[in-house]
């Protein structure tokens, strides 16, 4: 009863299936991308999805993938600005296929999935993927990324020559043209492979080169580094000390200066006319020793009251 029971329900679901697929608008283009061993020992399986302009938004799509692949590693629509934004789905399993749906918001959508089907004999590697034809497509794009350390690429159908990716591998793509809904494509492939190693694992990012130290920190790193620091220090200090004599000298200098020409009033004319000396004692303020002038009665400086004045 039970195995009744599931080919039953697996039948109604390949018929709803179809009923959808007649009933839903063409996929403008769908671009199928296989890289094997990639980040996984099986294949790594990507729908590039794009609805015709001016369909209806969202829209209900349901793709058959291989229930041995499990759950869809993930599935998302393209954002105005190239962003991916994760969408929710629902699968159900029907034998050795399982109806992957999910409502796109944009007419780009993406679905991906691990295909384990990769057959390893020695350095020999051959998977075959199979297009159901859940839909009618105007323009089926298949791209197989070659393997790092892989040699002898063969797929069938020949999708011509491949091309150097900024990523250092071989890309081979080609346009099948238009495949109406129902119509199985198969792509299989073949290449030799001895390594076990993933792509993934061939491209990680180099470290970053590290920039030199600068120089103080190279100098102190350097085991001289400390003395030249320290020569460094006692030619800055003598040289300090070298001013500060120099300037204290020249302001002794000046002070003295100024004291010898206000101190000195030298000669001043008689009564009768002839020459006189006249000493004149010198003057200073008892505070802070600027000098003063005879008739000063206060210092100049900080008007502290001279001695031998009286006060107004």
């Amino acid at each position: 009863m039970r195995s009744i029971f599931l080919g039953f329900s697996s039948v109604l679901l390949l018929g709803l299936l179809r009923l959808a697929a007649l009933s839903s608008p063409v996929l403008d283009r769908l671009e199928v991308d296989l890289w094997p061993e990639y980040d996984s020992p099986g294949v790594l399986v990507v729908y590039h999805i794009q609805l015709p302009a001016g369909t209806p938004l969202p829209e209900l799509l349901h793709f058959r993938i291989p229930t041995a692949a499990g759950e869809p590693s993930a599935i998302a629509s393209e954002q105005p600005d190239g962003s991916l934004l994760s969408l929710p789905y629902d699968r159900q399993v029907s034998g050795n296929l399982s109806i992957v749906s999910f409502r796109a918001p944009t007419t780009r959508s993406q679905l991906e999935y691990y295909d384990p089907s990769l057959q390893t004999q020695g350095a020999n590697h051959q998977f075959t993927y199979l297009w159901p034809g859940d839909y009618e497509v105007r323009d089926l794009t298949i791209q197989v990324k070659q393997p790092a350390e892989a040699t002898e690429m063969q797929i069938t159908p020949d999708l011509g020559g491949g091309v150097l990716g900024s990523d250092g591998l071989l890309y081979f793509s080609h346009s099948l043209g238009a495949s109406p809904a129902g119509h199985e494509v198969s792509v299989a492939l073949s290449y030799v492979k001895s390594s076990p190693a993933l792509s993934f694992e061939r491209l990680q990012p180099l470290q970053p080169i590290a920039l030199p130290p600068p120089p103080w920190e190279r100098l102190f790193n350097w085991p001289g580094g400390l003395g030249v620091l320290g020569g460094m220090g006692v030619a800055l200090g003598a040289i300090g000390a070298a001013l500060v004599v120099i300037v204290l000298a020249t302001v002794v200098f000046l002070r003295a200066r100024r004291r010898g020409t206000t101190g000195q009033r030298g000669k001043r004319p008689g009564r009768d006319g002839g020459q006189e000396e006249a000493s004149v004692a010198a003057r200073f303020c008892p505070q802070c020793g600027y000098p003063a002038g005879e008739t000063d009665l206060y210092c100049r400086m900080c008007g502290t009251r001279l001695r031998g004045t009286q006060p107004l």
